[in-house]
């Protein structure tokens, strides 16, 4: 029994990592519970679903690919910079910058586009000319390489249990039942939602935290694991200033406190990371990350961008 238990120990990688992670998680969980009536029933849930059970067959569906070593030649520098980036960006852009686009730009088509550009130029051009002062030249910083031959059937298995997964947790389904739109209508505004997303979330949320900062700080601790979970801290950080500073956020209240937006960042928002921490530790595929990342937005932005984009009819409240 002590054999099998010292195996399973050896087995955990970056255990400081591991369970530096789960204590924090469990810290914030408790304070929320605590000191602002936090109902823990769904993030626990979404830690079990998503961080556990979606990560798991992100691990499954990679199984059998050759690993890609990481080659950095200043890790500790390039973390650094890129953690300062991180910092001017979680503030600049998703705190202030934001809620100035929303109150300039109150047509949702204006809108949708101005935060469109302003994401690809804060989260893909600029982390992007960064890295290239440290020797890493665009081409191989956008590199798409996914191949359907190796890794299609992959992402055909990994969408659809996303997308079910959405259409049973989620009420997009009701929402786009609401629209009462055509079935042309929607065999048009499903696909161009998703190129929509493949560009607005897919291409600028995977290019910043996974290719920019997990590589990074996988290589700074030599450790995939280590980059995984770092990385999901900081993404999950990186939304926090934008939940205190824009007022009216549905998902933390109105005005939260400074516990509020950063404990939900942690036990919610951080969870999302590990799946697409995990496909990149395993493919280096950016192409798979962003079509991923677009399927799992898929049915939940169809509604409202079949509403903005094509004139469709707004739910009944």
């Amino acid at each position: 029994m002590m054999d099998k238990l010292s195996r399973s120990w050896a087995a955990v990688p970056a255990k400081p990592f591991v369970f530096g992670y789960l204590a924090l998680y469990a810290l914030m969980l408790y304070l929320l519970a605590r000191f602002e009536s936090f109902d823990p029933s769904e993030p626990l849930s979404v830690l079990g679903i998503l961080g556990v059970g979606f990560t798991f067959l992100a691990w499954l569906l990679t199984l059998g690919l050759p690993r890609i070593p990481l080659r950095l030649g200043k890790p500790a520098a390039e973390a650094l910079a890129v953690t300062v980036y991180l910092l001017v960006f979680a503030f600049g852009f998703l705190g202030w910058g934001m809620s100035w686009l929303k109150a300039a730009l109150p047509d949702p088509r204006a809108h949708m586009l101005a935060v469109t550009l302003a994401k690809l130029l804060t989260m893909v051009l600029l982390p992007a000319l960064l890295l290239r002062r440290f020797g890493h030249p665009l081409k191989e910083q956008l590199r798409w390489n996914f191949g359907w031959r190796r890794l299609g059937w992959r992402l055909a298995l990994l969408a659809a249990a996303l997308m079910a997964f959405q259409a049973l947790a989620s009420g997009s389904l009701k929402d786009l039942s609401d629209l009462h739109a055509s079935l042309p209508a929607l065999l048009i505004g499903l696909p161009l939602c998703f190129v929509y997303l493949c560009v607005d979330t897919g291409l600028t949320e995977e290019f910043l935290f996974r290719v920019v900062v997990q590589t990074r700080f996988a290589a700074l601790f030599r450790s995939e694991t280590a980059g995984v979970v770092v990385m999901a801290v900081l993404f999950g950080l990186a939304h926090a200033p934008g939940y205190y500073l824009r007022a009216g956020d549905a998902a933390v209240g109105s005005h939260p406190s400074v516990l509020m937006a950063a404990g939900y960042a942690i036990v919610l928002v951080s969870v999302f990371g590990f799946m697409f921490g995990m496909l990149w530790a395993r493919t280096r595929s950016l192409g798979l990350l962003v079509m991923a990342h677009a399927f799992t937005d898929l049915l939940p932005n169809t509604a409202d961008f079949m509403q903005t984009w094509m004139g469709a009819a707004a739910p009944a409240p």
